[in-house]
């Protein structure tokens, strides 16, 4: 696996950039990453922007569903964008904002179905326990968990973008 942290000046604004009036305020720290490989690369990525977001003043609870939102979706990139595909990366970048943490991806894996996202139905529950789906609650638990849930693919890469709301 090979990753490489990132971490980004919490002032630094790219030149030519300049905050617009009304629009939100600067991140408080930026913190990015690119991994290579699968669940368990994965698994190591969220620790460590886990740790990053604890080290920001990020609460437990906070922190949790950042996690769970980021590893539903790398792992849906792994399994399915890059599905046999090897040495293909996954950017990550995570903003802390004082009220909220913007999280990025990036791959240049396979388009989303129909260029668009998936509707995150949550999956029928009503059975014996037995017959219980495995699957299907991923996009559900996105989109149940997040804001702003944004896909694009541009020039061959895939652009998912969310943000979620800390609780205080």
């Amino acid at each position: 696996m090979r990753r490489r942290a990132l971490p980004m000046q919490a002032d630094a604004m790219p030149a030519g950039c300049a905050e617009v009036p009304g629009s939100d305020p600067p991140a408080v720290a930026r913190f990015g990453t690119t991994l290579v490989g699968g669940p368990s690369e994965v698994r190591e990525a969220l620790g460590t922007i886990v740790g990053w977001l604890e080290t920001r003043g990020v609460g437990a609870g906070d922190c949790g569903r950042v996690e769970l939102a980021l590893a539903e979706a790398l792992n849906n990139i792994v399994e399915h964008a890059l599905a046999g595909q090897q040495g293909c990366g996954i950017d990550v970048m995570v903003a802390r904002f004082p009220h909220w943490i913007d999280c990025e991806l990036r791959d240049g894996g396979l388009p989303m179905p129909s260029g668009r996202l998936p509707q995150g139905r949550a999956p029928d529950v009503a059975t014996r326990l037995r017959d219980l789906p495995e699957g299907g609650f991923g996009w559900f638990l996105i989109r149940e968990l997040t804001a702003n849930l944004r896909y694009t693919r541009e020039c061959g890469i895939n652009h998912l973008s969310f943000r979620i709301d800390l609780a205080g």
